[in-house]
């Protein structure tokens, strides 16, 4: 294939130069991850309409309803296009991308900075204005896809807003400006940011699987103050990427061990930057401050939490668990 070079915003994760990215359909980007999180709610909307006819769809649904119709009828009838959910996003000049790196970070964003890019790989030039908000219709939604990859003139006039999608061996060339806007990792208690309830609640409802309204119940009176069992996140910019809780019981049968930590999780592309320690040091803080001590968690993980000041205290069994599991205790 033939090698183009273009410009690229780095957001969301660093990159280094000399780095390769592989865009494919077996290595997708992370639009894929954030629309097929939301592929049940999709579903239950096309299968049951007037369920949703009133409401308001969040953001993360509207972008997922129009991702998936988009790639519907790309692969049905303009295969030879990139997927915008297995592509980059690319400009052709320094300046359109500068224009696109002060936009994410005027959002909060996590914005590294520019790079020149060389893509070996396929080539889409689109027009932004053309990306619709889903809607509950899929037939409407799949109508205005075709209009995006037939990518003629706007029936209105307006001028079109260009975007290139790259896909294949995309390597970084050159780090051409830095920007380092909302790149730190902040820390915080669900109190500090009420608002995020909802936001949090879904996040550790699709990396457990438990229900999102067991989360909403515990997180609701935590801040009411009903309980002391906080919830505590790890933000970049304004992405969630750690976070864990205190209940009273992580589903075990050690029930006089109480109160426990759970939940603990850090999103794969940001592990080895010490968000799980920190947000373990966090909570042992906030806990010794109300009186709250000791504390403890049940983990199948050996030497990662012993690093932190816990330390193994028996075996305990899991709620319809068929194995122990490890208990440990921060005195």
């Amino acid at each position: 294939m033939e090698e183009q070079y273009f410009f690229h915003v780095i957001s969301d994760i660093p990159k280094k130069v000399g780095e390769h990215i592989i865009l494919d359909d077996k290595h997708p980007n992370g639009v894929h991850k954030r629309v097929y999180e939301e592929l049940e709610t999709v579903n239950d909307i096309y299968n049951n309409p007037e369920k949703y006819k009133d409401t308001e769809l969040t953001h993360k649904v509207d972008v997922a309803l129009r991702e998936l119709a988009l790639e519907k009828v790309r692969k049905e009838k303009y295969s030879e296009y990139p997927s915008r959910m297995a592509s980059l996003y690319v400009s052709k000049s320094y300046e359109e991308a500068e224009r696109w790196g002060d936009y994410f970070a005027k959002l909060g964003r996590p914005t590294f900075g520019i790079a020149k890019i060389k893509v070996t790989g396929r080539v889409f030039e689109g027009d932004a204005y053309k990306c619709f908000d889903g809607v509950t219709d899929e037939q409407e939604n799949l109508r205005m896809a075709e209009i995006y990859w037939q990518n003629g003139a706007n029936e209105d006039g307006h001028e079109s807003i260009v975007e290139i999608l790259a896909d294949g061996d995309i390597e970084i060339v050159e780090m051409v400006k830095d920007i380092n806007a909302n790149t730190e990792y902040k820390y915080f208690e669900l109190r500090e940011k009420p608002d995020l309830k909802d936001m949090a609640a879904d996040w550790f409802h699709k990396k457990w699987g438990v229900p999102k309204d067991a989360y909403l119940e515990c997180m609701t009176a935590y801040l009411n103050k009903e309980t002391e069992n906080g919830w505590y996140l790890c933000m970049l910019g304004d992405q969630i990427v750690g976070g864990l809780g205190v209940i009273d019981n992580d589903f075990h049968d050690r029930k006089d061990l109480s109160p426990n930590v759970c939940a603990v999780y850090t999103e794969e592309a940001h592990r080895g930057q010490g968000i799980a320690g920190n947000l373990l040091n966090l909570v042992v803080e906030n806990m010794n401050k109300k009186g709250i001590s000791p504390l403890y968690l049940v983990t199948d993980h050996t030497g990662f939490y012993e690093r932190y000041g816990w330390e193994f205290y028996c075996m305990a069994q899991g709620d319809d668990e068929p194995e122990q599991t490890r208990l440990y205790i921060h005195r």
